[in-house]
């Protein structure tokens, strides 16, 4: 049994899924979602370059702690039809001082981080930004620490319990970043053994970076977390193939990249900065925006607006039409751009969660990871809170 620590690491049982019988099996083809559903402008495409869907302003939910500015973007991907195989994205930032007297206050309320809880089913990618997380699993129980340009791939399959921390310290502050994004596993490889990968030059894997200059030597710099770019790729192969790109940009540096297929689903996140998508040259076109404030993740009802172009600013999430195999887009700030871009095939499967965590592909599958992560609370937290 995982022993209960104290300090800023602590084990804390949490209770496991219960399958409810009357989960419904939803149809591969049908949106899952709470958030309204718009339907897309005309496509304007040029040259294969794909146009934009709509723009989304998400405000973060301010958390750990509302104070110091701490906050959370979470991007609840509940269209699948838009975002598939993508099913979250959350970009964290959060500063944590050893002098603030409220800390104790709020940490007796709110784990600084994630106690123990299950996944199932799933792919989880973290990538640290700034700042560490402490990690543990029911593969290895001991805590262990990854931090700034690191990446922890982790593979559900039929189970596994994992916590994860934020590293504070007694003596400095601790400024956290990362992003943690949910990407759904075929049916037919859900049921496999859960794996824990780590990225990143300490752990022997680097992440190849690829410069780019623009003909008056303006610089995208493009770090590879997964995917291709400029025939480099990371030492580690994919379920699907997905790409995961951040793209840091000076003024007036542009970014360009080729999906492998014109049905490829293909998302952008910005970190920092302004972008133009398309080319930089082209007419301005129409676009949908849509801003959520943090309430509107409960009550999903958007403030819709239209703009004049297809830009996009700090905070924003871009979604792209289906209409080509070209991706582009533009750094118009004067300041350094930092872009998140995500792409690969959509599954268009069959989905049902016993617990948001956990999704599966058919009622016998989630009985049966049900069970096996039953299994694995009972072994770490005992029969007792395993029978609850």
């Amino acid at each position: 049994m995982l022993v209960h620590r104290s300090g800023p690491f602590r084990v804390r049982p949490v209770r496991p899924p219960r399958l409810k019988a009357h989960a419904p099996c939803m149809e591969a083809d049908r949106v899952v979602s709470d958030r309204r559903s718009f339907d897309a402008l005309p496509a304007m495409n040029d040259e294969g370059y794909r146009s934009v869907r709509r723009i989304e302003s998400v405000n973060k939910i301010p958390f750990w702690p509302t104070w110091a500015g701490g906050g959370i973007r979470a991007m609840l991907l509940n269209n699948r039809d838009e975002w598939d195989p993508f099913l979250l994205l959350a970009h964290h930032k959060h500063s944590f001082s050893p002098w603030d007297p409220l800390r104790r206050i709020q940490k007796s309320i709110m784990p600084e981080g994630f106690p123990m809880h299950a996944h199932g089913g799933i792919e989880t990618v973290t990538y640290m930004i700034e700042g560490g997380f402490l990690h543990c699993d029911s593969h290895d129980a001991t805590p262990s620490a990854y931090r700034k340009g690191s990446v922890q791939w982790m593979e559900a399959g039929t189970g596994i319990l994992h916590q994860e921390m934020f590293e504070t310290f007694s003596n400095r502050n601790a400024d956290i970043e990362l992003y943690q994004l949910w990407i759904n596993t075929p049916t037919d490889m859900k049921m496999r053994s859960s794996s824990v990968t780590m990225l990143g030059d300490e752990y022997g894997r680097p992440l190849p970076v690829v410069r780019r200059e623009s003909g008056d030597g303006r610089v995208c710099r493009t770090e590879v977390i997964a995917g291709i770019v400029d025939g480099q790729s990371p030492d580690f192969r994919t379920n699907l193939p997905v790409t995961i790109l951040r793209c840091t940009m000076q003024p007036g540096a542009d970014f360009e990249h080729t999906l492998p297929s014109a049905e490829d689903t293909a998302v952008l996140y910005v970190r920092r900065g302004t972008i133009l998508l398309g080319r930089a040259d082209a007419d301005k076109r129409p676009t949908r925006r849509f801003t959520y404030g943090w309430t509107d993740l409960f009550n999903q009802e958007p403030k819709e607006r239209m703009s004049e172009d297809a830009t996009a600013s700090e905070g924003d999430l871009v979604v792209l039409e289906r209409d080509g195999t070209k991706v582009r887009f533009t750094n118009t700030g004067p300041g350094e751009a930092d872009v998140l871009f995500l792409s690969g095939p959509p599954l268009r499967e069959p989905i049902i969660q016993p617990s948001p965590d956990i999704v599966c592909g058919s009622m016998d599958q989630a009985r049966e990871m049900t069970r096996r992560i039953r299994e694995l609370y009972r072994e770490y937290f005992g029969s007792q809170v395993a029978a609850k």
